[in-house]
């Protein structure tokens, strides 16, 4: 049965003209502030705490099986994207192999290339030195004809003054 705060207030007047201010304060400390009925015994937490432990299992078990779920669609997706990575990877190869054909070729284009132009420039050194003395024999030629007509004419100059 509750009391209302109209009887605490009178048992705590009542208490402490008889007993005093210390004792009826201490005595009242010890009343809980509402009925006994709202009081919880021993047995009701025990009670609570196994309702409250079932209701939490349940929760749990129903927790694990939804992340079981979440990690079976995440292990799902993840296997996809690895399964496009590997497309990737092998498109990326062959791509890396015609590249490395194309590198062949011009490798072979330029090897080519820098044999012609290492035979073409022998051929062109051959008919430089040709033509050079060629025209140097022409010059020393030249030279000498000029010489000899100087040498004529001092000759002459010097013979008929």
């Amino acid at each position: 049965m509750a009391i209302s705060e109209e009887e605490r207030l009178e048992l705590y007047r009542s208490m402490e003209h008889v007993h005093g201010r210390r004792v009826a304060t201490t005595l009242m400390g010890y009343l809980p502030p509402v009925g006994w009925a709202d009081v919880a015994r021993q047995s009701d937490l025990a009670a609570l705490g196994t309702e409250l432990r079932s209701e939490m299992h349940i929760g749990f078990t129903q927790l694990s099986a939804r992340m079981d779920r979440f990690e079976a669609r995440f292990d799902a997706r993840f296997e996809a994207v690895d399964q496009r990575f590997e497309t990737f990877d092998s498109r990326f190869e062959a791509i890396d192999a015609r590249f490395d054909a194309f590198e062949a070729r011009m490798n072979s284009k330029v090897d080519q290339l820098r044999a012609e132009m290492h035979e073409g420039f022998g051929a062109m050194r051959t008919d430089f030195a040709a033509i050079i003395a060629a025209q140097t024999r022409s010059t020393m030629l030249l030279v000498l004809g000029c010489v000899l007509t100087v040498a004529a004419l001092a000759f002459a100059l010097a013979r008929f003054p």
